[in-house]
């Protein structure tokens, strides 16, 4: 009951022993439930016979903007410039929106927050000002740092060139932890979960987390032409953000300041 009201998630027993096709099935069709169907196959392969306890954690988002694109200002194939010598073709959004926008020349970054439907929360894109910035970027940044540059954010007409993406990651939790230091969880001769239960030599064996993202800009993809694209933002008169090679990007609840997701959009 404490783990329902508080975290809104549930214990439930299963055999990896004795019936590991019918565990991952209960698996898979809960994260298939919570995530509106959006993920399928959640464990592609059966667990270990000696799987004693798993966290799943599945978590999906896919929300509307508060100003959407244009799907017929939607670039079909633009450019995006994986390195100054190659680039690849990616569906470009395209609009003119009175949005909050930042530079910080320490940082030689630009900040462009993109609001969803809510207006809690945001998508914010950190834009390197050179191609290859993207790994100083990564090393200058911190909450700090970041947060010197959404001081620069101010309100103005930005012409926006974004690429539409879908990023699917499934890292290994387990790994991370280890890394940082937790180690005693995953050990047998230390791990101690007599909190949960009263089994001395439990231990955590995997933990497994996916995250599906999808930006869109709600309709069909352009079939516009790029000449025509092209000539339409030349027209445009005031500032340009231009993702066009990699960028950061952090999905924020503006609330209580949480990251709810960050990652980095390096290529197609």
């Amino acid at each position: 009951m404490a783990l329902k009201y508080y975290y809104n998630t549930t214990v439930k027993e299963v055999d990896f022993q004795n019936d590991a096709h019918g565990a991952r099935e209960i698996i898979n069709n809960w994260v298939h439930e919570q995530t509106s169907g959006q993920i399928l196959h959640f464990l592609p392969k059966l667990l270990p016979q000696t799987t004693q306890i798993m966290t799943v954690n599945a978590l999906y988002f896919n929300s509307e903007w508060l100003w959407k694109f244009d799907p017929a200002m939607t670039e079909p194939k633009a450019r995006f410039y994986v390195t100054p010598h190659f680039h690849a073709s990616v569906p470009m959004m395209v609009a003119k929106l009175h949005l909050a926008h930042g530079h910080s020349p320490g940082m030689e970054a630009s900040i462009l927050e993109l609001p969803f439907k809510s207006n809690r929360i945001s998508l914010f894109l950190v834009l390197p000002d050179q191609l290859e910035g993207l790994l100083n970027l990564q090393k200058k940044l911190n909450s700090t740092t970041m947060k010197q540059l959404i001081s620069t954010m101010k309100k103005k007409d930005v012409n926006v060139r974004v690429p539409k993406f879908t990023v699917e990651s499934q890292p290994s939790i387990a790994n991370v932890l280890r890394n940082l230091g937790v180690n005693s969880l995953f050990s047998p001769s230390s791990a101690d979960l007599t909190g949960i239960t009263p089994h001395h030599q439990l231990h955590m064996t995997d933990m497994m987390h996916r995250v599906v993202i999808q930006l869109e800009e709600r309709g069909s993809i352009a079939t516009a032409a790029t000449a025509m694209i092209v000539e339409r933002i030349g027209s445009f008169n005031g500032q340009f953000f231009e993702a066009d090679h990699p960028f950061l990007f952090f999905i924020m609840d503006k609330q209580s300041g949480l990251v709810l997701f960050m990652g980095r959009i390096a290529g197609p």
